[in-house]
């Protein structure tokens, strides 16, 4: 019998609008609620039978779930830890516990949880030992403890279990150090050993341009994906989407543009079975923030109430922001080969500080903001970026997506260094349309109908915070970068007062682990004439053109 989940929704929230006390009734709305993917109503329902059951374990795991599902991993882990302190001996909190701050980037705490998953799980169960293992050895890369996921890597080689993942994982751990000569050799020992694993054979089409059919078997890749098509299964499996991408970038390699679109478009279309995106909430975001922003005066604010309290330790901030694929990994590269600047990467920090606020927002724009808020946030954020180690005396934030944060960004640090990347939108969009993200905060890039919705939504707002900040917001234009690299560059370091050194031309030589979609071309000189590549495309993209109103070439 098929169970009608959307149907039933309406008649379980009124049950529990009726009877809020009734554990039963709440728990088949959660259940709902997951069943369809809806994590905001796991939130909004989960915690309003805490406040009046705390303990309620099946309302915790549900929050867990919709703030996982709304990538505010942090609050995950604060609910998880709850329940962790009700049951300290349950395996499954103890895992999801590391999953969870993994996705947090909070990798030692989760190599702390992983480690202690592997203390009490069966040593005899060796298929989900190796399984947690491998999670630790990807936590250890994330902390940059690269030694020891290496040589984790090597016991699971040399016990022959999963030795295929083992010798993908290690090549992976290569490709973020920039080692793309070991990393191949990591991904042909695993051809080795089995010579049709579509992981690695996706992982080597990433690696390398493919200029011949027959460096991999695409063929063989293509009847695999094909054939998990074909399967329809009610949840598409993440790896398949992976394998989809993959064959796509290698057709478009070869230049068969009408073959890699179709196989691309399946792929994203399958993603987007999974996570769809939801124009309305973005909508409803942007308004808000513009509603919430428009009456603040950023010069008139109290800064010893908005600024958080700075010592001569704390680092100075550089915030990157823009559209994925716009040039942000590209100029934190360029900044982080200078001998003053640490690059962080995409650092969550600052989503961690306003991700319950912002959520908020969205259920009640009329909120107003004090000084004191702006200082809250911009101290957690402190504290956050205070647990990177470095020397260097800037750290460089390459969120892109901040941009929705601009607002609690200037106001909590004034003086911070804000740089904007532009590109041309239809190179921004045709490349976010050619990758697969881990973030759900991509989940807009999988149809081009909403790639044109979101290139329009960042749009409007960059324009709000380029008229509330004017001269506060370094305006970088990716394609003038390319076709004029030194002046450019040095415009770029005079804005963060930064003397020119040598280093930031040579980018690529800049040995530092690089964890984006962008992690290959980082490694190579400039490339000038990449923002057109679309053009080719150009017959199979017009829900993207029509959206963005541009005409095709």
């Amino acid at each position: 019998m098929q169970k009608d989940h959307r149907g039933a929704l309406p008649y379980l929230k009124k049950l529990v609008q009726i009877h809020p006390n009734e554990e039963v009734h709440v728990t088949n709305l959660l259940s709902c609620f997951n069943y369809l993917n809806d994590y905001r109503g796991q939130i909004t329902t989960g915690k309003d039978y805490l406040a009046r059951n705390p303990n309620h374990l099946t309302s915790l795991y549900a929050l867990v779930n919709g703030y996982n599902g709304v990538e505010l991993y942090h609050l995950a882990a604060n609910a998880l830890e709850k329940a962790y302190a009700l049951e300290p001996d349950n395996p499954e909190i103890i895992k999801v516990l590391g999953n969870t701050f993994y996705e947090a980037k909070k990798f030692a705490k989760a190599v702390g949880f992983y480690k202690k998953y592997l203390e009490i799980i069966p040593k005899d169960n060796h298929q989900l030992q190796t399984q947690v293992r491998l999670s630790l050895i990807e936590a250890l890369n994330g902390a940059d403890r690269t030694d020891e996921a290496l040589k984790l890597c090597d016991t699971l080689i040399q016990a022959e279990q999963s030795s295929v993942d083992a010798y993908v994982m290690q090549g992976d751990i290569y490709m973020v150090a920039g080692k793309n000569r070991e990393a191949t050799q990591s991904f042909k020992n695993a051809l080795a050993i089995d010579k049709n694993n579509s992981k690695t054979l996706a992982a080597m089409i990433k690696l390398q341009k493919i200029t011949d059919p027959k460096m991999v078997d695409l063929e063989g890749l293509e009847r695999s994906f094909n054939k998990a098509l074909k399967e329809k299964p009610a949840t598409p499996d993440v790896e398949n989407i992976n394998v989809g991408f993959a064959l796509g970038k290698a057709y478009d390699d070869l230049g068969q543009t009408a073959k890699a679109f179709n196989i691309l478009n399946k792929a994203n279309q399958l993603h987007e079975a999974l996570h769809p995106y939801d124009t309305g909430y973005i909508d409803k975001l942007c308004f808000t923030l513009k509603h919430i922003f428009s009456p603040i005066d950023f010069k008139r604010l109290n800064q010893d109430l908005a600024c958080p309290k700075t010592n001569q330790d704390n680092k100075k901030m550089i915030f990157i922001v823009g559209m994925p694929r716009s040039g942000t990994s590209l100029v934190e590269q360029i900044l982080a080969s200078h001998s003053k600047v640490f690059g962080g990467g995409e650092l969550s920090a600052m989503a961690e500080a306003t991700g319950e606020l912002m959520y908020h927002f969205s259920r009640q724009p009329d909120v107003k903001l004090t000084d004191t808020a702006f200082g809250s946030i911009g101290q957690s954020y402190l504290d956050s970026v205070s647990e990177i180690e470095c020397s260097e005396s800037l750290i460089t934030d390459k969120m892109p997506h901040n941009f929705f944060r601009l607002g609690f960004i200037h106001a909590a640090f004034p003086e911070a260094k804000i740089i904007h990347t532009s590109r041309n939108p239809m190179a921004v969009c045709w490349s976010s349309f050619k990758h697969h993200f881990k973030s759900r905060g991509m989940d807009y890039s999988y149809t081009l109908e909403n790639l044109a919705h979101q290139y329009k939504a960042y749009l409007d707002l960059m324009s709000f915070w380029q008229k509330k900040f004017g001269d506060a917001i370094y305006e970088l234009d990716y394609e003038k970068l390319t076709l004029n690299q030194e002046k450019e560059t040095q415009s770029l370091l005079d804005f963060c007062h930064l003397d020119f050194e040598p280093a930031c031309i040579d980018f690529h030589k800049t040995a530092r682990n690089v964890r984006t979609a962008s992690q290959v071309q980082v490694r190579e000189k400039m490339y000038k004439n990449s923002s057109r590549d679309w053009e080719a495309y150009a017959a199979h993209l017009k829900p993207l053109l029509d959206g963005l109103g541009i005409q095709a070439p």
